[in-house]
């Protein structure tokens, strides 16, 4: 998930109050399904926060579930999570050869995309899980700009 190692600042398991208020603001960004799913798998969630950052990563025993950028609630789901709890974001196909940009850190832009009608109506800063040709989940990113 991240090049260079980090260090954490500490750690605490989520009380359900926690869990139902995270839950909630999932259910307004995300498919409702796929959130419900996620929450009746893990009973405990761990949140741990990165030194010297606001950063919060929350974590179950064995895989990152979401990371919180900015410590203001701006959840970002991992590839895991897309992955294992589909659909929870729409999806963003690119032509062929172009994963390998995206994996050595380039912006995706639009000669790279090989069918927007797939993706359907967007806005501006909705989370996009990014495939490859063969279908393969290689990223999760903010759309950039509105379809409008």
């Amino acid at each position: 998930m991240f090049k260079k190692p980090f260090k954490t600042a500490g750690q605490n398991q989520l009380s359900g109050k926690d869990k139902k208020s995270i839950k909630n603001k999932l259910l307004t960004i995300f498919d409702h399904e796929s959130v419900e799913k996620l929450f009746s798998t893990y009973d405990k969630i761990i949140c741990n926060k990165v030194s010297g950052a606001k950063m919060l990563i929350y974590v179950t025993d064995e895989y990152p579930l979401i990371v919180d950028g900015t410590g203001k609630e701006d959840f970002f789901p991992s590839i895991y999570v897309c992955s294992a709890f589909e659909p929870l974001t729409k999806s963003l196909y690119v032509n062929e050869g172009v994963e390998g940009y995206i994996f050595n850190g380039a912006n995706l832009m639009w000669p790279g995309v090989s069918d927007l009608s797939k993706l359907g109506n967007f806005k501006k800063d909705d989370i996009v899980t990014i495939r490859s040709s063969t279908n393969e989940i290689v990223g999760v990113g903010a759309m950039g700009c509105s379809l409008d």
